[in-house]
């Protein structure tokens, strides 16, 4: 069952490419996808299950490829910086190389930090909630490096926050009920929240499939027709992309505080069963009476009386 949740979250999103750029063809192109569906009948008559088949094989490979911009906008950050490989001045191979890498290195950073901007993500962030973690003392962070505590002022964001929220789940997936409980729920709501924002990224090249399309079969005008399709076209499409953002937002929203109120509550047990573990060992320890040593020493017998004199 997971194995086939996890295969549609790659199947939804090319069948999602496929379904919006008919309908932006549709609106801008009124006659050329019927005639294209057309064909495909009749494709689809000769090939029968075949067809079936490749098609879902297909959507799945675009969804894969659409999954993959997804997560490359997932993890990118507004605060990242590109670095430098190489020295800064000099002229040989080496150093050109490295001047180039650098310069495309910034280029790309500053056209996916622009795409992070228009696509407007909201990614699972779980910096806030181990910041609260470590302020109620359910949590402490050491350096693996020099295996000394990590300020409180230093807080992990992005995927370092990610990493120690993944990290604290599945090492109590097996001893905690809470966690063993919600995890099922929790996979689906992850594999849900992907989908969606694969969803956006399918949305978003539909419309330019779409336009590039009709650039190359419909005949350039400016007539008042076509400019009213042309302009409708884009009503449509930044309608469907708004309800893609809201479902995208809302789950991000979903399955990240339940999460997150799912390990807070199995941590704070977990501390409060080490409190009252802790308070029986010294209750014990008090109950255990001191023992009494009494040292006996071998008196010598009393002078016998001196007679009088």
């Amino acid at each position: 069952m997971d194995e086939a949740r996890r295969f549609l979250r790659y199947v939804t999103p090319g069948l999602v490419f496929l379904v919006e750029t008919l309908l932006l063809l549709w609106v801008l192109l009124p006659d050329w996808p019927e005639e294209q569906l057309s064909q495909l009948r009749q494709i689809k008559n000769g090939a029968g299950l075949g067809f079936v088949l490749v098609a879902i094989l297909g959507s799945g490979g675009l969804g894969f490829v659409f999954s993959i911009a997804h997560h490359w906008l997932y993890w990118c950050s507004e605060k990242e910086t590109s670095v430098g490989v190489g020295p800064e001045s000099g002229s040989c191979p080496k150093q050109r190389l490295g001047k180039l890498k650098k310069c495309l290195k910034s280029r790309l950073s500053r056209l996916r930090e622009a795409l992070y901007r228009f696509l407007a993500r909201w990614s699972i962030n779980h910096g806030d909630f181990i910041r609260r973690l470590r302020s109620n003392g359910l949590l402490s962070l050491f350096d693996a490096t020099t295996h000394k505590e990590v300020p409180e002022n230093i807080i992990p964001q992005g995927f370092d926050a990610w990493a120690i929220t993944t990290a604290i789940w599945h090492e109590r997936l097996a001893t905690s009920k809470r966690i063993k409980g919600a995890a099922r729920r929790s996979d689906s709501l992850v594999d849900l929240m992907h989908s969606m924002g694969t969803g956006r990224i399918a949305s978003f090249c539909a419309l330019l499939v779409a336009l590039a399309i009709a650039g190359r079969v419909a005949p350039r005008s400016l007539d008042l027709v076509p400019v009213i399709r042309f302009v409708m076209t884009f009503i449509v499409w930044v309608a469907v992309f708004a309800l893609h953002q809201a479902n995208y937002k809302r789950t991000s929203l979903a399955a990240q505080r339940v999460i997150e109120e799912i390990l807070h509550d199995a941590l704070a047990e977990e501390a409060k069963l080490a409190e009252e573990a802790k308070a029986d060992k010294e209750e014990a320890r008090k109950e255990v009476s001191p023992r009494t040593y009494i040292v006996l020493t071998k008196s010598e017998p009393p002078a016998p009386p001196q007679p009088a004199i």
